[in-house]
């Protein structure tokens, strides 16, 4: 990088941070797999799934609505939001398992 450069990281946090309105980010991670084997084979795939939500400010609304989906399709999960100071943006985490 040369002088007075900024990494894309940079420049996208203060782009987030200079909105004016609020901002949503939704992003999904298929982190790792549990699958089930029989005889040396994977016999069931099983795909560990994750749905972040980054907020610069807390939106029920948006967690309202995405709750809603995985609940009308009958997917249960786990959630655990944080704040991420240096960044200033939330951070809501949905984490389920889903037949691969």
């Amino acid at each position: 990088m040369t002088k007075g450069s900024q990494s894309p990281r940079s420049r996208r946090t203060r782009r987030w941070r200079s909105c004016s309105r609020r901002t949503s980010r939704i992003t999904y991670l298929l982190p790792g797999t549990d699958n089930f084997a029989a005889d040396g084979k994977v016999y069931y795939k099983i795909n560990d799934v994750h749905i972040e939500l980054s907020t610069d400010a807390k939106d029920l609304e948006v967690e309202g609505a995405i709750e809603a989906v995985l609940e009308e399709h009958g997917t249960f999960y786990d959630k655990t939001e944080m704040w991420i100071d240096t960044e200033k943006l939330y951070e809501v985490l949905y984490s389920f398992q889903m037949e691969g």
